[in-house]
């Protein structure tokens, strides 16, 4: 736990976890709300500082998810994957924590290189009570194969499990391979379900959501809202969001205005394969994420940028017109 103005260390936390003989323990993600710290734990991961493909060093998955206090650090529980928790489909609401237990896609590439690949992969979603432990439902869904390895992050996850939570209607929305749900987080009831609207990451509103295909959807019907896809993308990256305005990468760094619908591209920047803009604070904050690419971008720095609508009085609406006698 860190001072988030210094950065010093404020406490340490230690977490009892058994690892399988001969295998070491190690985080491959964090989950927080305001009385429990979700520690998602994975075996044997890269200990350099290289970059590596996360799928197959074990980063994208957990095996083990740990729930501490909050604020005292106590350890409550702990729940093994009958195969593996992607760590984009560990959720939290409504005092429960929700996880998806499948298999792992390198896995099933494997079955089907060695011709013992089932018609369809199950995955099960459990919800547990955030302070016991204790399962509260569970269901099962199948799915259909897609190969996913050799394609890249980018093209693998939004293929994946994944999880989230809507607050304001109680939903869990849930999918793997573009197929979405929306389950009632009280009963596991399902609400709705679409052949398509799940590709993910999704840019969640209180009553709508927006995928990475441009389009709006209701949250609790899961009816198509948009009468066309509010973005275009170009090359890697995905598109996050605000309130007001979508980021993404069109060629260069872009945003659209969700008011008018209009797209503006930052010419000469780029956001990297994974999006660094980040709109927070009246800000947009922009960490360079291209470090070590060879996309011929010439500008790779980090910067933030603040909305200051009096430059368009500056100039004045109205063209300039420059006199070639006096050069004026």
């Amino acid at each position: 736990m860190l001072d988030p103005a210094t950065g010093a260390v404020r406490e340490s936390l230690t977490l009892r976890v058994e690892a399988p003989h001969g295998k070491k323990a190690g985080i491959v993600a964090v989950r927080a709300n305001q009385e429990i710290l979700l520690v998602g734990v994975g075996y044997d991961l890269p200990e350099n500082e290289h970059s590596h493909s996360a799928m197959d060093h074990g980063l994208w998955d957990a095996r083990v998810l740990v729930a501490l206090d909050r604020k005292t650090g106590r350890q409550l529980w702990t729940k093994k994957a009958e195969q593996r928790f992607n760590l984009h489909s560990i959720a939290m609401g409504g005092g429960l924590v929700f996880a998806a237990d499948s298999l792992s896609p390198s896995v099933a590439d494997q079955m089907e290189r060695r011709g013992t690949m089932p018609e369809t992969f199950p995955s099960k979603i459990v919800a547990l009570d955030q302070r016991s432990g204790k399962i509260q439902w569970q269901k099962q869904y199948d799915y259909q194969f897609r190969n996913m390895l050799g394609r890249g992050p980018l093209a693998i996850r939004p293929y994946d499990d994944w999880q989230a939570y809507n607050q304001k209607n109680g939903l869990l929305l849930t999918g793997k391979s573009g197929e979405m749900r929306a389950v009632d987080v009280r009963t596991g009831k399902e609400i709705w379900h679409s052949d398509n609207a799940g590709l993910q990451p999704l840019i969640l509103g209180a009553d709508n959501f927006i995928n990475q295909a441009g389009n709006r959807y209701e949250v609790t019907t899961g009816k198509l809202l948009s009468q066309k896809p509010l973005f275009k993308r170009g090359a890697c990256n995905y598109t996050v969001g605000s309130d007001s305005l979508l980021f993404m990468r069109y060629k260069s760094a872009a945003y659209v205005d969700l008011q008018s619908g209009q797209q503006f591209n930052l010419r000469n920047l780029r956001s990297g394969c994974s999006n660094s803009l980040v709109a927070a604070g009246g800000l947009l904050n922009v960490p360079d994420f291209a470090t070590g690419c060879v996309c011929n971008y010439p500008i790779q720095t980090s910067f933030s940028m603040y909305h200051m609508p009096e430059t368009g009085t500056w100039a004045g609406e109205a063209p300039l017109e420059m006199s070639p006698d006096t050069g004026k």
